[in-house]
């Protein structure tokens, strides 16, 4: 029997096995998941018994204090109540499932997926930035001390270093030299021709250059093919699916509503869609952002803004028997995206108390909170052409006459205080008229969504410099791998400072004079010699900035998991490429969908070329995941997330190995690869590179893949097993680390 996969080891197989989790530990995404997570649910269940105003009430039970770290660590009678980093070990998880003769809380058990966010953050390290709950609270020198924090000031709308402003230099290397002048660095050699060909069809549409593309920048002897070529990536529907799978990620974008029930939300693709036509079309990011967060309300509404409001609606929400606590929940869920995805801020942290680190009050997130009060999720009918008359998507509608909102004390709906209208943040309004001068317009008094959009864009008076800057780092960190502020959603006091900050208020300047449409701020980004250097390593230069924050050499990123997927349908040749529409589901083997939920995975016998379209319309339910996108560190859509944290581990080249729709795809690489190139065995072999890897194999390649197939049986009636050995050295080409990484 012919041996297969001699041919390639992948790094990951040999690499360490780091044991991984959905959070991480450290600040700032630990503390805004204890926040939003964890301190809620012990405000509302636990704080009556175990704090300290239950110990002053002399009601303080079994000596547990709850409200502090030091008090979960030191526990009371029976020990401690958590060890970080130990959820087995913890009496506190035992108690939430009444196990071992412990209840918390008494008599009622709370639901399996608040438990499971408490083993996680207990996995994590259990990060708790509380301390002594009596302390003075924060003195006013202090708190406007916040308020000079960087990220809530104007734009200073900086000019480009001199060297740019006469031309010779680029304005974005020319504030990135800047940097480099006092550390003795300089900017690596440019990429070659081939690599920046597959960098930038990888950035800009998600899919490997073609054969063709290459041949085509090869032979452009113009000094501006970059940009041809940019202008060609930019025009194509793709654009708007990879750029749409980083803003889904952004939105915690999913087909299914979570919880235990995880039931599908089978129109939830219209907001996907609005999404991919949005950025096709470079819809002004101030009206993307409007219609998202009241684009029903729009006069008049359109199909597509309507659709837009599931940036709202998408989100994990309690379908089972929700409770005032359910509603709460949900509001916090739409606020937190909102003021994450646009601002770059937790406003989780003010959700049970003031702000610990940015001036943010606990009454200011109440009055953000009745902005949505007065909306509810649900189906609302799309009119559009050619349609049929009953489309529907789950998007947000407003009743009109605003639910009564209220200051929540410690966060608990039952213990409620003054009554409370929208209203927004102090430190972003800058109008002398502040809440006021947005909700009263020009026909008189608006919708609070309609003013809250209008002050998230309003640069003078409102929130607009911290959301242009906000969205251009987003691109920014696509492009090179890392934002300028390496916390795509927390730019407050907890987030890390920019490492260029008048780079980023230049790129946010010129955002808004282009009147906040984004391409022209790809076509900056990627017309800099930053942008088109190289990634080779200068251990000189790696003395000096180990960690490459001022950007002295390209980054090599790896692809995230859909990008991998579609790259290997893209080389099968088998891809559909047909846009938008409802979601597809491909094959998972039933003991990988097996889930606690009622709603399982609409399974298939196996995959097929109705399943073989783009992985951005791949059904994304929230308790079941397509195993290559788990491997492969795809976030799982109940929180938004402005960044992946990418894990090596062995079964990532596992599953590259063993998967029957990678090994499929892989045979019809082979395929194709004889059919264009012909019965020459080294034509296949170049051609094969170069459709894989976009260049062609070296030398000592070369050889290696003629000792490869020259092991496979050749002679009559050994054919197919010919054709087997030239699928196996396809797949071993798409299972090397250079496949999946992008120089």
């Amino acid at each position: 029997m012919y041996q297969r996969f001699r041919f390639v080891v992948p790094a990951a197989i040999i690499a360490a096995v780091f044991p991984t989790t959905a959070l991480r530990a450290d600040p700032p995404e630990g503390l805004a998941f204890f926040e939003s997570k964890i301190r809620p649910v012990l405000a509302e269940y636990c704080y009556q018994c175990h704090s300290a105003e239950a110990q002053q009430k002399k009601k303080l039970k079994a000596g547990l204090r709850l409200d502090t770290r030091d008090g979960l660590l030191k526990g009371g009678e029976t020990g401690p109540a958590i060890v970080p980093g130990e959820p087995a070990q913890s009496l506190l998880l035992k108690a939430l499932r009444h196990v071992d003769g412990l209840e918390m809380p008494p008599g009622k058990k709370l639901a399996p997926a608040v438990i499971a966010d408490f083993e996680m953050w207990i996995r994590a390290g259990a990060p708790d930035p509380r301390k002594d709950n009596n302390a003075p609270v924060v003195a006013a020198e202090d708190w406007n001390a916040r308020k000079n924090h960087w990220a809530y000031q104007p734009l200073r709308s900086p000019a480009p270093p001199k060297s740019a402003v006469a031309g010779t230099v680029h304005a974005i290397d020319a504030f990135l030299q800047a940097s480099w002048r006092d550390k003795g660095l300089s900017g690596s050699p440019p990429a070659t021709r081939r690599v920046l060909v597959r960098r930038l069809c990888f950035d800009l549409i998600g899919l490997p250059p073609t054969p063709e593309q290459i041949a085509s920048a090869l032979a452009d002897q113009s000094n501006d093919w970059p940009a041809k070529l940019v202008n060609e990536l930019l025009a194509s529907p793709h654009h708007g699916e990879r750029w749409g799978q980083h803003w889904l990620d952004v939105a915690r974008y999913a087909d299914s509503s979570g919880y235990s029930i995880d039931s599908p939300r089978p129109t939830m693709y219209h907001y996907r869609d609005f999404v991919i036509r949005a950025l096709n079309e470079d819809m002004p990011f101030d009206r993307f952002l409007r219609w998202q967060i009241a684009g029903d309300l729009a006069t008049p509404p359109e199909p597509a803004s309507i659709a837009a409001t599931g940036f709202c609606t998408c989100g994990p929400f309690n379908t089972n028997s929700p409770k005032e606590q359910d509603r709460y929940d949900e509001l916090d869920d739409i606020l937190t995206t909102t003021a994450q995805a646009f601002l770059g801020l937790n406003l989780g942290c003010a959700r049970c108390h003031d702000h610990k680190y940015d001036p943010i009050t606990q009454k200011e997130y109440y009055r953000l909170v009745a902005v949505f009060n007065g909306s509810r999720r649900g189906e609302q009918p799309l009119r559009m052409k050619g349609k049929p008359a009953n489309l529907t998507a789950h998007a947000l509608s407003d009743n009109r006459t605003p639910g009564e909102s209220y200051f929540l004390r410690r966060g608990n709906p039952e213990n409620k205080g003054e009554r409370l209208t929208a209203g927004f943040l102090d430190v972003l309004a800058r109008h002398p008229d502040r809440e006021q001068h947005w909700l009263t317009g020009p026909a008189g008094r608006v919708l609070p969504r309609q003013a809250l959009a209008s002050w998230l864009v309003d640069v003078e008076h409102g929130a607009g410099a911290l959301t242009a800057r906000v969205i251009v780092n987003r691109l920014w960190q696509h492009h090179f791998g890392e934002g300028l502020v390496r916390t795509p959603n927390d730019f407050g006091a907890r987030g890390e400072p920019p490492t260029h900050p008048e780079l980023l208020d230049w790129l946010a300047s010129r955002l808004i004079a282009e009147g906040w449409r984004l391409r022209p701020i790809h076509r900056l980004i990627l017309a800099s010699a930053a942008y088109q250097q190289s990634t080779a390593h200068d251990p000189r230069k790696a003395k000096i900035d180990p960690d490459n924050r001022l950007l002295w050499r390209q980054r090599p990123r790896r692809l995230e998991a859909e990008a991998i997927r579609d790259a290997i349908l893209s080389v099968g040749g088998g891809m559909d490429r047909t846009l938008f529409g409802p979601a597809i589901f491909p094959y998972i083997p039933p003991e990988a969908a097996l889930s606690a939920t009622r709603s399982p995975w609409q399974n298939t016998t196996k995959d097929s070329p109705d399943t073989w379209r783009r992985s951005i319309y791949v059904f994304t339910k929230r308790s079941v995941q397509l195993p290559l996108f788990q491997s492969f560190d795809r976030p799982d859509a109940n929180a938004s997330a402005g960044r992946r944290h990418l894990t090596t581990i062995v079964p990532q080249a596992l599953h590259l190995l063993n998967d029957p729709m990678i090994r499929t795809q892989c045979e019809r690489f082979a395929e194709r690869v004889i059919a264009k190139a012909g019965p020459e065995r080294d034509a296949q072999i170049r051609l094969a590179y170069e459709t894989a890897l976009g260049r062609l194999p070296q030398r000592d390649e070369f050889n290696d893949a003629v000792r490869f197939l020259e092991m496979a049986p050749i002679g009559k009636g050994n054919g197919n097993l010919a054709r087997q050995a030239f699928a196996d050295f396809c797949q071993a080409l798409v299972m090397t680390n250079e496949f999946i990484y992008v120089e």
